[in-house]
């Protein structure tokens, strides 16, 4: 995805989507595996200096609390991420 300098960009299921029949989206965890990208950062709206996001559910996404929120700077940002089941 592209972010503009300084902006902020909902990560939607476009973006990051895991499906498991037998397990609900609030339990699917994404963990942050890498530190925070030079350019940015993901953020959880509404959540006011919570700091760096480390772990989010499918659920975040699918709700549209998960963003990055792009830093001045240039270049790609990325960041690995795992996903594993809280069940």
């Amino acid at each position: 995805m592209t972010v503009v300098d300084g902006w902020k960009t909902v990560l939607t299921p476009d973006h990051l989507l895991t499906a498991d029949p037998d397990t609900p989206p609030d339990l699917l965890r994404y963990d942050v595996i890498t530190e925070e990208p030079e350019v940015g950062r993901l953020s959880m709206r509404g959540r006011a200096g919570a700091g760096r996001v480390t772990s989010f559910s499918q659920a975040d996404v699918n709700e549209g609390r998960l963003e990055f929120v792009h830093s001045s700077g240039s270049g790609s940002g990325s960041f690995v991420i795992q996903v594993v089941s809280n069940r």
